[in-house]
């Protein structure tokens, strides 16, 4: 398996790039440098909410390893996806999210649409984040 996380020089990172903050797996949004440090604002990959940190500009941080993987959705089931991979691996153990995007993959399928579901993937944690009709 691989590491969660990276390690890299603070100066390093761009924005739209992927930092831990507060030891969550952010993308970054908003990055500042001064003289002697770079302010970085990042959103949590699987909450959305707002992490700020400041770092010296030669300071190591971790950079989280993510993926993104598109699965085929064979069934919804007490709110778990069954999905599948392109080689007919079986998946069972990602929520159904809350909120729209949720609704909308459910309704969708529901209506007989073939979706593909995008699962990320960061320092252990999985989430559907996206779908498209196949």
């Amino acid at each position: 398996m691989n590491r969660p996380y990276l390690s890299r020089v603070a100066s390093e990172l761009r924005k739209n790039g992927h930092v831990v903050i507060d030891g969550r797996p952010c993308k970054i949004v908003g990055r500042k440098p001064s003289q002697d440090t770079i302010s970085l604002e990042g959103i949590d990959l699987f909450t959305g909410q707002h992490h700020k940190c400041t770092v010296s500009t030669d300071e190591t941080v971790d950079v989280p390893s993510v993926s993104r993987t598109e699965y085929q959705l064979i069934l919804i089931d007490q709110g778990l996806f069954n999905l599948m991979t392109q080689n007919g691996t079986l998946k069972d153990d990602i929520k159904v999210p809350t909120g729209s995007l949720g609704s909308n993959i459910s309704s969708d399928f529901n209506e007989g649409k073939d979706l593909l579901v995008t699962v990320v993937r960061a320092m252990g944690e999985e989430q559907a984040t996206s779908y498209r009709e196949a």
